[in-house]
Order: C-alpha cells, then sequence, then structure tokens
C-alpha cells in the first residue's frame, strides 16, 4: 500500500462517518480553544496582580512626631531614643485609654444587665406566664442578671444561681 492508498482510503472513512468525524473535529478546536482560554487567563491575572503589587505603598507616608517617612532619619542613636520614647509614652496612652475605657464599659454593661427587685415578695416564676408555678419570692432590692428579654417578662438569674421568669414591673434599673 502506498501513501496516496492510505490517504485515499482515509478520505473514504472520514467521508462516510461524517457525524463522527464533524463531533471529533469540534472537540479538538472547543479543547484547544478552552486551554488557550484558560491559559490567557491566568496570565492575565498574573500580570494584575504583580503590577498591583508594583505600585502597593507608594503613595503611603508615615507621620512621626517631627518628622514624616520621607525626611532622612537623624543621628541613629538619636533616633533610637525617640523611637524608645514615643513607644514608652504610646504604651502608657493606650494602658491609661484602656482601663478608663474597660471600666466605663463594664458599668455601661452593668446597668444594662442588672436590675434590682423593686418591692419586698416579687415572685420568680418557673415560665413567664402569671398562672406558672413560683420558684421562690424575692427580697426587695436583690440583684438579679437579665438573661433573657420579652415584652413583659425578663428571664433572669439571681445571686444565688436561680434561674426563672420576672415581671418587667416588678424590676427596676440600677441607681
Amino acid at each position: 500500500m502506498t501513501f496516496t492508498d492510505l490517504l485515499r482510503d482515509t478520505l473514504a472513512t472520514l467521508w462516510s462517518h461524517k457525524r463522527r468525524t464533524l463531533l471529533t473535529m469540534f472537540g479538538i478546536a472547543w479543547g484547544i480553544i478552552s486551554i488557550t482560554l484558560m491559559v490567557a487567563a491566568g496570565e492575565g491575572l498574573g500580570r494584575g496582580i504583580q503590577k498591583n503589587q508594583e505600585t502597593f505603598g507608594k503613595d503611603v507616608m508615615i507621620v512621626f512626631s517631627g518628622r514624616t517617612s520621607m525626611h532622612p532619619p537623624a543621628a541613629p542613636a538619636v533616633a533610637a531614643l525617640a523611637r524608645q520614647r514615643e513607644a514608652e509614652r504610646s504604651q502608657q496612652l493606650v494602658a491609661e485609654s484602656a482601663t478608663l475605657g474597660l471600666e466605663q464599659r463594664v458599668s455601661t454593661l452593668r446597668h444594662e444587665v442588672v436590675r434590682l427587685v423593686s418591692g419586698p415578695g416579687t415572685q420568680l416564676k418557673s415560665a413567664p406566664f402569671h398562672s406558672s408555678v413560683s420558684l421562690q419570692a424575692l427580697p426587695a432590692n436583690t440583684e438579679v442578671v437579665i438573661l433573657i428579654v420579652t415584652p413583659y417578662w425578663l428571664g433572669v438569674e439571681t445571686p444565688v444561681g436561680q434561674r426563672g421568669w420576672v415581671r418587667r414591673d416588678q424590676l427596676k434599673e440600677l441607681p
């Protein structure tokens, strides 16, 4: 068999199976296009990230007391001492403001979640209903912690850990 015979036989087979030939060529073309698009997308994404990283931080200026990051630093010993003093001042200010902020936050939270029993004989109920079982009578000015809030009832916990329900109008805010 010669080369021309092989070529003629191949063409005759392709012509006799047109649908299979067309689908095969379509699959090959689809694969080539898919791979080309994926490679192009990857390359474009890589270039975009690289370009973004090259310009990242170029328009940032750091300001210290008395100088900026754009000026040359002072003598190394003086600069180190200034940085140490600045760091100590910053730490002291942060500690002071954190302590004050924490005390204020604790006070605010305490006023939000702690209530006093307004009158003697206030009943701690097992459920938020008038007809529910009374667990105990709470003395006046007992501090309770609010756990659950409903329109008319508050789920509370007493100082001894007893949980139950009290009507809103039977509690008052802390002074």
